[in-house]
């Protein structure tokens, strides 16, 4: 499922200005709840529909990260990178002691 990030990173610089920030996120949102409930809700049988699901999980996560990553030129550059950056770092240490802690206990 990575081919389609792929996909959206090299695509989206020639479209994703076309379209505006509020419609970007809602995209995102609804693209992103579309994954979760397909995923959680569909019997198991229809494991097509489950495929289109993660496809979707992860498309949102794709065009999520170019809009809001786009979005950081509103604000100041000092603080929009640097938090992004945090933020990212910050994600990995977590699910490191989270996975430490599972498997450990």
């Amino acid at each position: 499922f990575e081919n389609n990030r792929i996909v959206i990173k090299l695509l989206a610089p020639f479209v994703v200005h076309k379209i505006k920030y509020n419609m970007r996120v809602i995209l995102v949102v609804i693209v992103n709840a579309s994954s979760f409930l397909l995923v959680s809700l569909v019997p198991s049988e229809y494991k097509w529909l489950i495929f289109v699901g993660v496809m979707c999980a992860s498309l949102s996560a794709s065009f999520g990260e170019i809009t809001f990553l786009s979005m950081s030129t509103l604000y100041n550059r000092r603080y929009s990178l640097t938090g992004w950056g945090s933020g990212t770092g910050a994600a990995g240490y977590y699910l490191f002691i989270y996975l430490l802690l599972v498997f450990l206990i």
